[in-house]
């Protein structure tokens, strides 16, 4: 192994608590930990967050599936059934709502600006004009 103190982060913690790590960068992370009480306590917090995780839905899960949804899967798709999503052909209104949109904002900031020269004001600087 080599001398350089390993990087406790927490995606090195997180692997470890997943079991997602080598045998040896596990190790390696065990031994860091017995002088990192920071890093120790996530990871008891890490544990804590995936057991309650692991158990949330147990309850969920055990409940039979509802009558009318197994006739739907045992049905299979219906006959001529499209496999893709049938987009809507876009109306000329759709398609325009957005310029119409960008429009609007154009005229609205066009005239806050007018506004605020004509007002004398500056947003930037303490000068005004003339």
């Amino acid at each position: 192994m080599t001398d350089k103190p390993l990087n406790l982060d927490l995606e090195t913690l997180v692997a470890y608590v997943d079991k997602e790590l080598p045998p040896a960068q596990s190790a390696a992370v065990e031994a860091a930990l017995i002088d990192d009480a920071a890093a120790r306590e996530t990871v008891r917090l890490l544990r804590l967050s995936s057991a309650a995780v692991a158990h949330a839905f147990d309850q969920v899960l055990d409940e039979p599936v509802p009558g009318r949804l197994r006739l739907l899967a045992e049905a299979g798709p219906a006959p001529g059934a499209a496999t893709a999503p049938v987009r809507r052909p876009r109306t000329l209104a759709r398609r325009l709502l957005p310029l119409a949109a960008s429009l609007a904002a154009l005229g609205i900031g066009l005239a806050a600006g007018f506004e605020i020269r004509d007002a004398g004001l500056t947003l930037w600087g303490s000068g005004g004009r003339g």
